[in-house]
């Protein structure tokens, strides 16, 4: 049910792992797990269908403004079936920032101060023993 002026419950659109919408839904708030309630569908049957006669799991679901994959899930409860979604983690995407090459790399660490290159030397060098480390952290020349 529609709760008037509850801010946590907005209407989603739940959509099969190939884009086509499956039906609108009103959403409650994201558990901590990570899975987004769903109630008041407008197609039940779509989902059903989805679910036990497609044999599908994997959606869509266009929440907060992003689209995001999660698992469908469902049981029966004493008068109507609860429906719910498990969102997916959102996964890696390739950097939009071109890394520096090697040389562009090397001009970069030549702009650093002499104090912070030698400490991100110290830092990304060879594993070293431990007091010789600790000397090396603490900006203490060894001798």
């Amino acid at each position: 049910m529609v709760r008037i002026g509850a801010r946590e419950c907005q209407v989603v659109r739940i959509l099969a792992a190939d884009g086509s919408l499956l039906t609108l839904a009103t959403a409650g708030p994201l558990a901590e797990e990570g899975t987004l309630p769903v109630d008041d569908v407008d197609e039940p049957g779509a989902l059903i269908d989805y679910y036990f006669g497609r044999g599908q799991r994997v959606v869509l679901v266009e929440h907060d403004g992003t689209t995001l994959e999660g698992t469908l899930d469902t049981r029966w409860r004493m008068i109507d079936r609860a429906w719910w979604v498990a969102l997916n983690r959102p996964r890696a995407i390739p950097s939009l920032v071109p890394l520096p090459t090697h040389e562009e790399a090397a001009v970069q660490r030549e702009a650093i101060p002499d104090d912070a290159r030698e400490r991100e030397e110290a830092l990304s060098g060879a594993p070293r023993a431990g007091a010789e480390l600790a000397l090396a952290a603490s900006g203490t020349p060894a001798g």
